[in-house]
């Protein structure tokens, strides 16, 4: 469980779900009550003041910080704790669905080619771990306020800058999903200090290098 300064929802579980208190409205796109929804057609029994239409009890960074709400948070972590795999099923789920709109509006011959990419990362274990992450990491890269400069950070964007026909795919993909990120950096607004956040995301990318992912 996270809340990190200067943003205004929390990141929750494996896969930092997005999570905004009432009232708060913000561009990126907001996962956790998806998830919590997941839990609930898998009969996942949630603590009684929780359910897919919940808003973060929490107001702030600081409010998470130090509000007195213990029960609830400790509650909250028991249910992350003991859903780990079930959330993994839950981003998986997800890029597979995500992935049927991703290229929805894109010429046909530049669908295909991205598609061709996807297979050719995907082709082993390691390369799916790495598109099935960063697609939950920095999202689709299709909602128009995922955009700093016009200029976007998603899946979508790495796999149309990556070079076509690359001899290692999977380091392809890494370094231009590097690139991005640098980009998104470049172009965020200052007040939001986003380089202090770089190294940590630079350093996630680098696990799909480093990360052995389970078999199937």
């Amino acid at each position: 469980m996270w809340w990190n300064e200067r943003e205004n929802f929390a990141s929750l579980g494996i896969g930092h779900f997005i999570w905004y208190p009432k009232g708060v409205k913000s561009s990126f796109e907001e996962t956790f009550p998806s998830l919590l929804a997941f839990f609930e057609v898998h009969k996942v029994k949630l603590p009684d003041w929780l359910n897919k239409n919940s808003c973060c009890p929490w107001s702030s960074h600081q409010d998470f910080l130090t509000n007195a709400l213990e029960t609830k948070k400790k509650e909250l972590q028991n249910l992350l704790s003991e859903t780990i795999s079930l959330q993994a099923t839950f981003i998986v789920e997800r890029f597979e669905q995500t992935l049927q709109k991703v290229f929805v509006d894109l010429p046909h011959s530049e669908k295909q080619d991205l598609l061709k990419k996807i297979e050719s990362i995907g082709a082993s274990l390691q390369g799916k771990y790495a598109l099935i992450d960063y697609l939950n990491f920095k999202g689709a890269g299709i909602a128009q306020t995922e955009r700093y400069c016009g200029q976007g950070w998603g899946l979508r964007q790495v796999l149309q800058e990556m070079p076509s026909n690359a001899k290692d795919p999977l380091l392809a993909f890494a370094e231009t999903a590097k690139k991005m990120i640098r980009r998104r950096v470049q172009n965020a607004p200052r007040d939001r200090h986003e380089e202090r956040w770089l190294p940590g995301w630079l350093k996630r990318i680098d696990s799909y290098f480093l990360t052995q992912p389970l078999k199937s």
